[in-house]
């Protein structure tokens, strides 16, 4: 089979280690100007760039591989937080599960995204870039799906065989299947979560509409209620499959 590639950037570290170092970063600065004159508004200005920047720094482009022998890794960025990363490459037995489907940006419209698991707990993520490489990603996530089919198929049909300490075959036990995971609009908590904000709206729209200020009531038609509307439709309407 062709090697197919797809490059798009990503944070190498993973995303919630990368987020994590990133709010760390934040709270020092957070921290470091409580006692200072400073005004609240440039400190958080401060404090927000930062994290910005941090993320900037973790992040790479990025090119993936992917054949019927497997997949492989290679972080492109020289910077000095990502000198050290290695190329990686994983067998198709390596992998565990993926994920498929659709997100929201928080300042941009929708991207598609493909998470892939592996057994040792490594995860990659890659993304079409908000429909900028959507071809090509499309060409790589359709390549690697149909790679998993066979795989899942020829793993049903040869099972190993189960050897006991006295080297005598008593059972066969079916290799592990590579499993596809729910993103989180297709689980029982988005459901829960969107219907808990649907209640929170109802009641401050129904009760405390009277002590809101025009700021806040603002806030809530800008950001709070586009949100539990994107929720719905995603959790409830729309196939995220």
């Amino acid at each position: 089979m062709q090697r197919i590639e797809y490059s798009c950037k990503t944070l190498p570290f993973g995303t919630l280690a990368s987020v994590m170092i990133a709010m760390n970063v934040g709270f020092i600065i957070v921290f470091a100007t409580a006692y200072t004159t400073l005004n609240p508004i440039i400190s958080t200005i401060l404090m927000v760039s930062a994290m910005a920047l941090v993320l900037y720094i973790l992040s790479s482009e990025t090119v993936f591989y992917i054949d019927g022998s497997g997949l492989s890794r290679k972080v492109l960025s020289k910077n000095f937080a990502l000198q050290f990363q290695k190329d990686k490459y994983y067998q198709w037995s390596d992998v565990k599960s993926f994920k498929n489907g659709t997100d929201k940006g928080k300042y941009r419209g929708e991207f598609q995204f493909l998470e892939i698991n592996f057994k040792n707990g490594d995860s990659w993520k890659l993304t079409d870039m908000y429909g900028e490489r959507i071809v090509a990603y499309n060409q790589f996530l359709t390549t690697f799906l149909s790679i998993v089919n066979v795989q899942n198929e020829s793993r049903k049909i040869q099972p190993t065989t189960k050897v006991t300490s006295s080297a005598i075959p008593t059972s066969l036990e079916a290799p592990e299947l590579i499993q596809r995971k729910k993103t989180f609009y297709e689980t029982i908590y988005a459901k829960l979560f969107t219907i808990a904000i649907g209640v929170f709206l109802f009641i401050i729209l129904t009760k405390g509409i009277a002590y809101l200020n025009t700021s806040s009531i603002f806030k809530i038609g800008l950001v709070i209620v586009p949100g539990f509307l994107y929720l719905a439709y995603r959790s409830f309407i729309k196939n995220t499959k």
